[in-house]
């Protein structure tokens, strides 16, 4: 499971960082801008290209990681316990037969 905490957040920084750079060099071949115009309620703001590549920046926190593993651990132990409980709860002679 760390192997694949590892590995996820490789590929999706590289897959981040081509998507943002190509859609940044389409915005710069199309508009010769480096500013993104987004209405909001109170007027119009204004994002660069260092505050969307940061937006979409992937990292770890603690609490991530811990959930992550522990997610995946309580569906390794449900996924035991419930065929195990199925076959306690049998009699010898109904397992047999």
């Amino acid at each position: 499971m760390i192997l694949s905490l590892i590995t996820g957040n490789f590929l999706g920084k590289v897959v981040s960082d081509s998507l943002l750079n190509s859609d940044m060099l389409a915005t710069a071949k199309s508009a010769n801008q480096d500013m993104y115009f987004v209405m909001s309620g109170l007027g119009v703001s204004e994002l660069t290209n260092a505050d969307v590549m940061s937006a979409y920046e992937v990292k770890f926190s603690l609490g991530y990681i811990v959930t992550y593993l522990s997610v995946g651990l309580i569906t390794v132990l449900v996924s035991a316990v419930l065929p195990l409980v199925y076959i306690l709860r049998l009699n010898p002679k109904k397992i047999m037969m």
